[in-house]
């Protein structure tokens, strides 16, 4: 883990990486200005380096397109479907379009 010296013993390490987050959850702003002065981010990796992303396409069949994404701890699905309905016969030229979005109680933005 990033606490923790290549050479160090494991008891040392997992020692480090308690105090690091007691230390993250006491005083965050130095936590993050420790890792910003090395370049680096808490997990390791570099300011400029992305988490990889996982793409799965087709995965519901309830609807016309389906796709979820998951980067790090992070997952969102979206499900699409439509459906053709005949205009209304004194406003042939007028259509419609619906749009839903749904938020399971377990979902956070």
């Amino acid at each position: 883990t990033p606490y923790c010296q290549l050479e160090w013993p494991p008891a040392l390490c997992r020692a480090a990486e308690m105090d690091a987050k007691l230390f993250q959850k006491f005083n965050p702003e130095e936590y993050y200005r420790h890792f910003l002065a090395d370049g680096l981010r808490p997990d390791g990796r570099g300011l400029r380096e992305s988490r990889a992303a996982e793409l799965e396409k087709g995965i519901l069949s309830s609807t016309r397109g389906s796709a979820s994404i998951r980067i790090g701890q992070s997952a969102a699905l979206a499900g699409v479907r439509a459906e053709l309905v005949e205009a209304a016969q004194d406003q042939p030229a007028l259509g419609r379009l619906e749009v839903a979005v749904e938020l399971p109680a377990m979902c956070s933005p």
